[in-house]
């Protein structure tokens, strides 16, 4: 005011300071009253904070949001309603349970009983092959049972063990000389036996058996040239079906192959080793003329072998197409 004495202008300037000391002074005044009139409540802020951590820690186990922990929690409460109600669905549970048992029990015995009729025919049409396989005193079984389980399914006085393909438990059985009882397969006979129980087995299924690949070790053994003929014969029936490898040293065998590998046993460096060579169709006779007549094959032992082949591929003696490849 006193400046408004030598200068009108600043005559509005403090009245508008003047104005604006007012109001401050008022706006101190409310806000002492506000201060003097609050009240402090430990017991609220401890219950914020409390819940605060809650509330983190619901996030950290249930979900991002408070959102995915309550979707959580009805989840959770809703399971909890169904176990809790399971006292008042025993009844309900028991007899569904019951029917189910009732349902398996059907099926399980008609399966085993198709399995009993299926075993009886594939017991007759093995023997048949093993007959022209050089084993007729050879007698082959399936025997079909069931094992006992205490925690498995009634099955007349017991429980027996029960599982995707029903209560049958199969083994082939086989008695390799007359008087003798059938026993497990796996027992009982030699190499040669049981691949050709096995290559009789993978005969009388006809395609019904979805095995790819078969493989035959010492399917020959003991036995002579008019058997491995036949022999040589069934594999040839079952490749046409599936893949099948036969190490073999009858030539009457390997001449029904679709190929030909000789496995060779060299020394190099000083060190033993096995290779495997693919045979070409003059390879082929010359090898098979070699089991045939020695380790210097003879122009008979040739002749013979290509007839061997024409046999086998069932195409010509002289030609190419004798060996299929």
């Amino acid at each position: 005011r006193q400046t408004a004495q030598w200068d009108p202008a600043a005559e509005s300037l403090a009245a508008t300071v003047g104005a604006l000391a007012e109001t401050i002074t008022d706006a101190a005044r409310d806000v002492r009253r506000l201060v003097e009139g609050a009240e402090a409540d430990p017991t609220r802020l401890e219950a914020v904070e409390t819940r605060l951590a809650l509330l983190r820690t619901l996030t950290s186990k249930y979900g991002d949001t408070v959102e995915e922990v309550i979707a959580y929690g009805d989840r959770a409460a809703a399971e909890l309603a169904a176990l809790e109600g399971t006292d008042e669905r025993r009844a309900e549970i028991e007899a569904a349970l019951v029917g189910a048992n009732d349902r398996l029990t059907e099926a399980a015995g008609v399966l085993s009983e198709a399995r009993q009729k299926t075993a009886a025919r594939m017991e007759k049409a093995v023997a048949v092959v093993l007959r022209e396989l050089a084993m007729p005193q050879v007698r082959f079984g399936i025997s079909v049972g069931t094992r006992e389980d205490a925690g498995g399914i009634a099955y007349g006085d017991t429980r027996v063990a029960i599982g995707p393909l029903g209560w049958d438990r199969a083994e082939f059985q086989l008695a390799a000389n007359p008087g003798e009882a059938p026993r497990p397969l796996q027992r009982v006979a030699s190499g040669g036996e049981l691949s050709r129980v096995m290559l009789a087995v993978q005969t009388a299924l006809a395609g019904a058996d979805p095995v790819p690949v078969m493989v035959f070790d010492e399917v020959d053994a003991g036995v002579g040239g008019r058997t491995g003929g036949v022999i040589g014969a069934h594999l040839a029936a079952i490749a046409k079906r599936a893949q099948v490898l036969c190490v073999t040293h009858l030539p009457q065998v390997a001449a029904y192959a679709d190929h030909h590998f000789q496995i060779e046993k060299r020394t190099e460096r000083g060190r033993a080793r096995t290779a495997i060579v693919t045979l070409d169709r003059q390879r082929r006779v010359e090898e098979i003329a070699r089991m045939l007549g020695g380790e210097e094959p003879t122009p008979v032992a040739r002749r013979h072998a290509k007839e061997l082949i024409a046999r086998g591929t069932g195409g010509p003696a002289d030609s190419e197409d004798a060996v299929r490849s």
